[in-house]
């Protein structure tokens, strides 16, 4: 039974804690937003072509996956998450490196 308790704890403090990004990584992410393709259709706080990164964050706030789930999005493409419009595949606009430090930003916003 303690052993249960143990991991449920750690469980839930895994949760807690995931895509909480530092500072540093925050700003890592907007240096690497500010050279990428990704702002020509998105922006931090209002909605261009694609969503504002604000809402994007806020809609995966607590979501466990929210980083993987957004990964395969950007790689893949999506359409119809966030209306009409349709957001063509990433793969090879950015480094792996650069679409963490920017999926580290988005989800930073609560």
């Amino acid at each position: 039974m303690k052993a249960s308790w143990v991991g449920i704890a750690a469980a839930t403090a895994a949760l807690m804690f995931a895509g909480n990004a530092s500072a540093a990584d925050v700003e890592a992410g907007k240096l690497a937003f500010s050279k990428s393709v990704c702002k020509g259709c998105h922006a931090m706080d209002y909605e261009g072509y694609g969503p504002a990164f604000k809402d994007v964050g806020m809609k995966y706030a607590g979501v466990a996956t929210a980083k993987e789930d957004l990964t395969k999005k950007v790689l893949n493409g999506t359409k119809g998450t966030w209306g009409d419009n349709q957001m063509p595949p990433q793969k090879g606009a950015l480094s792996d490196e650069n679409l963490s430090a920017i999926l580290d930003m988005i989800l930073s916003f609560k």
